[in-house]
C-alpha cells in the first residue's frame, strides 16, 4: 500500500475515537501504519501550535536531518 492510500484510510478512521484500532483493521491498515499516521498528525499539530517557538522549529528540523 502506498503512503497516499494509507493517509486516505487514516483520515476515514481518525474521528472514530476508541474504535480506531478496530476500524484500522477493517480498512486493512497495520498497527504500524496506524501509529505512523497518528505520530504525523501529532507532530503536525505540535509544529503548528503557538507554543512551538522558532528555536524549537530549528531543533525539530535538525533532528529530522
Amino acid at each position: 500500500m502506498n503512503e497516499e492510500d494509507t493517509v486516505a484510510k487514516f483520515r476515514r478512521i481518525q474521528p472514530l475515537g476508541a474504535s480506531t484500532i478496530q476500524a484500522a483493521n477493517e480498512e486493512g491498515l497495520t498497527i504500524e501504519e496506524l501509529f505512523m499516521m497518528a505520530s504525523r498528525v501529532a507532530l503536525s499539530a505540535l509544529y503548528n501550535s503557538q507554543e512551538f517557538t522558532p528555536d524549537m522549529r530549528r531543533c525539530f528540523f535538525e533532528l529530522l536531518n
